[in-house]
């Protein structure tokens, strides 16, 4: 068993990384020091910065047995929620959409190979952030992971505690991804809402045109331009024309 420290904790705690050969099984352990006074804070500050972690799940992909129980106990030791696929054809068959996560993803595979895996996502709108996890890394293989759109490329022999940086760094973009979705679904179902005269007019506001242009284009007075653009604001409860269009250019990018 190999004891190593990391000093890139905060100063009121130490990182102990311990690796056990014969199972090439890693976890992490986090020790406090004993400092008067200063834990009860920090410990209330860690839960509320990590709370929304808790909720992710780690998709891990990779054919070798020791790997997937090595990053399932590493990953499980940061209290999320892992599960492990051999192929990628039964992780795309059981992969949920819906969940706050990200994919750690072996580059060779059987059958699909890491970079067709990925492809697949992509086609079947599966939003996950993928990492690809390889001992086979190479400038041209670690290129074309980033051009097909993955957050990360690491090699097996990197350090657990980057692995895991790159885990927090990949959840947090995706709660962002699915934050911004919810508000795009959000602004679609305002769409839907309107009349089939408000949507003229909310194409034409989204065109530029003032109440008086397309008054005139309509055929019909300002002043009910102005109530059907009244409505609108109410409807996507906004006061600003700007904010109005950020949201439906929102939907529309999403």
């Amino acid at each position: 068993m190999e004891l190593a420290c990391v000093s890139r904790m905060p100063a009121d705690r130490e990182l102990i990384i311990i690796v056990d050969r014969p199972a090439r099984q890693m976890r992490r352990a986090v020790k406090p020091k004993k400092v008067s006074g200063l834990m009860p804070q920090v410990h209330n500050q860690t839960k509320m910065s990590d709370s929304h972690y808790n909720q992710a799940t780690v998709y891990v992909v990779d054919d070798e047995p020791t790997v997937r129980q090595s990053l399932q106990s590493l990953c499980t030791s940061e209290g999320w929620q892992v599960k492990v696929y051999a192929d990628g054809t039964s992780f795309l068959n059981a992969v949920s959409t819906d969940n706050l996560g990200c994919v750690v993803l072996d580059m060779k595979l059987p059958g699909m190979d890491g970079l067709q895996v990925h492809e697949e996502m992509i086609k079947r709108r599966v939003t996950l952030p993928v990492l690809f996890y390889t001992g086979f890394g190479t400038v041209q293989t670690a290129t074309t992971a980033m051009k097909h759109g993955a957050l990360d490329f690491l090699e097996k022999n990197q350090s657990p505690d980057h692995l895991i940086d790159s885990i927090r760094n990949a959840i947090d973009k995706h709660n962002h991804v699915i934050a911004h979705q919810r508000q795009a679904q959000q602004v679609r179902q305002m769409l839907d809402s309107l009349t089939p005269r408000e949507s003229e007019v909310l194409t034409l506001v989204m065109e530029g045109q003032t109440s008086r242009e397309i008054a005139t284009q309509l055929h019909r007075s300002e002043k009910t331009i102005q109530l059907h653009r009244a409505n609108i604001m109410k409807k996507f409860n906004v006061r600003r024309v700007v904010d109005l269009i950020n949201l439906v250019t929102t939907a529309e990018e999403a």
